[in-house]
């Protein structure tokens, strides 16, 4: 959510833009608000449906969660060397080319 919201202050308002937006929301209000109401309010298709939206939220976040952790982990033991003559930083812009 924190991204999403990182992204709607300082990015464009597309649709590509917004889908991180739209799931947080979508985790944080409307998949436990459908698990707190009564299953017998919803007919058997509804609560498929949302059987087949929480299972795969849980398996990308649990997905993400171990990506992360591997990474960590690979850092942490392959050091890089420090006797480079220059380093190339992916992303970084130059301020008035210096």
């Amino acid at each position: 959510m924190w991204n999403a919201f990182t992204v709607w202050r300082k990015e464009s308002h597309t649709l590509g833009n917004m889908l991180t937006l739209g799931l947080g929301i979508m985790v944080i209000v409307v998949l436990p608000l459908m698990r707190a109401i009564d299953q017998d309010l919803f007919s058997k298709n509804s609560v498929t449906l949302y059987n087949a939206f929480v299972v795969p939220v849980i398996f990308y976040l649990i997905f993400w969660f171990l990506a992360f952790i591997t990474s960590f982990l690979i850092t942490r033991l392959y050091r890089p060397h420090y006797d480079q003559d220059y380093i190339i930083v992916l992303g970084a812009g130059l301020l008035d080319g210096d």
